[in-house]
């Protein structure tokens, strides 16, 4: 009985030492990490992530600073909006916003070749304006001009702004429907390549604003020797209209072509603008970035998109000078195209030069587009 007493107390001498000892041991080991604290350890993804190199990722396009599209359901334009608003991004307009009269010149690019572009900041008269364009669009890096045209164009730009406006090209497609009194109604009307309108006021009605010309029409207006164009000044109509010429980045316009063709204009009391290098060069990079967009969304190849049209240059021309625009007589045009080429004659069309279709899928885009500056519409 004895011999059990002593064991049980020794089993309780033994527990009470080790838990004293165990006491202590925590007591020790306490003040040791207040006074000097144990790192943590840090969390396993952290430490993942110093034994694992950082991936390189590749920096994303800048966003569009004036607009950025939400994702289209249509996976087409989806594409073609990536296009568009990728670093630099587009803008229809030159300047970004409607040109105004009031804004300063370094604020705004001029909308038409005048003469304060030709006067550096002491005062001497240029002979030579740059295009600033990229060497893929075929244009000179400096555009040399003659001397005697300088006198001829406006003292500054011209200060035009409208509400809404129509352009009006000459597709067959015109006679199909009695546009007339509703092109006559708004604030300008832009037409391409002096297109009659006698006789057929009821579709393209009266009135006209602008007419915009290319290259072959200004030869028949100027009288140019041994050149001649397609519609002969016998043909056309007397209109109080201001001719307006965009080919000045070729060579053979600026040196030969639009001396003689102010002259003459001016002479009979006519008005008469050269668009300026800037809005030229901006609207050929428009063309390319809009073509760009097409062969990304498998549309058109950049390719089939040919040159642009006399008619893309009265869009992009109208686009800087007014708020909406209305355009009326563009069509996808083919040589199997049941409509005819012209409203006004039976004149074969011509796709050599022109992709009409790849064409008019741009205008259509230009009407869809979310961040453009101003409103196409498509009649």
């Amino acid at each position: 009985m004895e011999r059990r007493k002593h064991t049980s107390s020794a089993k309780i001498k033994e527990l009470l030492r080790s838990t004293l000892i165990a006491v202590v041991v925590s007591i020790a080991l306490l003040v040791l990490t207040t006074q000097n604290p144990i790192p943590t350890i840090p969390p396993k993804s952290f430490v993942e992530e110093l034994k694992e190199p950082k991936k390189e990722t590749k920096p994303k396009p800048p966003a569009n600073p004036l607009c950025k599209s939400n994702r289209s359901d249509n996976p087409f334009l989806y594409k073609v909006w990536r296009v568009l608003e990728t670093s630099p991004q587009l803008q229809l307009r030159v300047a970004g916003g409607l040109s105004k009269p009031s804004q300063k010149p370094a604020d705004r690019e001029a909308l038409v070749t005048n003469q304060e572009l030709f006067l550096d900041r002491s005062g001497h008269w240029l002979r030579a304006l740059r295009s600033n364009a990229e060497p893929e669009l075929g244009i000179p890096a400096t555009l040399d001009f003659p001397a005697d045209m300088v006198p001829l164009l406006p003292p500054r730009d011209r200060a035009w702004q409208f509400g809404t406006c129509a352009v009006v090209a000459n597709s067959g497609v015109l006679l199909n429907k009695t546009f007339g009194r509703q092109i006559d109604s708004r604030d300008a009307v832009f037409r391409v390549n002096r297109a009659p309108t006698s006789g057929f006021e009821q579709y393209v009605g009266s009135k006209t604003t602008f007419d915009i010309i290319n290259q072959q029409h200004a030869k028949v207006k100027a009288e140019v020797n041994g050149h001649s164009g397609s519609m002969p000044d016998s043909k056309e109509e007397a209109r109080n209209s201001t001719i307006v010429v965009f080919e000045v980045t070729s060579n053979w316009s600026r040196r030969h072509l639009y001396v003689p063709l102010l002259t003459k204009l001016q002479a009979a009391g006519g008005d008469v603008a050269v668009l300026s290098p800037a809005l030229v060069v901006h609207a050929y990079r428009t063309w390319a970035r809009f073509g760009q967009g097409l062969e990304a969304a498998k549309i058109f190849s950049v390719k089939k998109m040919l040159k642009p049209m006399s008619g893309f240059f009265a869009i992009m021309f109208s686009l800087q000078v007014c708020e909406n625009v209305h355009l009326y007589g563009f069509s996808p045009f083919k040589t199997d195209s049941v409509a005819p080429y012209h409203y006004f004659d039976s004149v074969q069309g011509v796709t050599k030069h022109h992709a009409f279709d790849a064409s008019f899928e741009l205008f259509k885009l230009m009407s869809k587009w979310p961040c453009a500056e101003a409103k196409v519409y498509i009649h």
